[in-house]
């Protein structure tokens, strides 16, 4: 089912970790909250119900840093979140609500510090243009959807945002648009 109905899936799942994203950037003033929140694991409702929840795998290049904040925020593989979605269609995948969580806490950083806002819109362009197997159309729009936010606070990622807005598979765009 899940498969088949990807379209809507995907969609549906883009508006859960957008709600999810804009939950954490509005109720938390210390990112470190955010931070436990995404690292927290998801328990099932019921014991005999538990699945193994898929851990996303991370392609991500390594960063010269001690601070895990800094690390480049990896957007679950599609087949992650399909898996996800196959276990338990009731609940917003595990991994999206980590990578939305994630990419709130670096977004409000990004959107007090200008000194952010350009690395992170780099992620963001990159995570936004992944294509095969590794794309996952869901991740793809929050991406969009961030990037378009950075570029409305600084006049200077503005022209950015509209080349990746042209780049971008007018799907993601679309879905990207539901959530403004």
């Amino acid at each position: 089912m899940a498969r088949k109905n990807g379209r809507t899936l995907a969609i549906a799942g883009v508006v859960a970790a957008v709600a999810v994203a804009g939950f954490c950037y509005i109720a938390f003033d210390n990112p470190t909250q955010l931070a436990d929140i995404a690292q927290a694991p998801v328990t099932a409702a019921a014991p005999s119900q538990a699945q193994p929840q898929a851990q996303p795998t991370t392609s991500a290049p390594v960063v010269e840093s001690d601070n895990p904040k800094d690390a480049p925020v990896e957007a679950p593989k599609a087949e992650t979140v399909y898996k996800e979605v196959e276990n338990d269609p009731h609940v917003t995948p595990p991994s999206l609500l980590n990578f939305a969580a994630e990419l709130g806490a670096k977004l409000k950083e990004a959107l007090h510090d200008e000194s952010k806002a350009a690395p992170l819109f780099a992620e963001l362009e990159q995570c936004a243009l992944k294509d095969g197997k590794e794309a996952n159309p869901s991740a793809q729009a929050l991406c969009l959807d961030n990037a378009r936010r950075l570029g409305t606070q600084y006049p200077k990622l503005s022209a950015r945002f509209e080349e990746l807005k042209e780049k971008s598979n007018p799907e993601i765009v679309r879905m990207s648009e539901l959530v403004k």
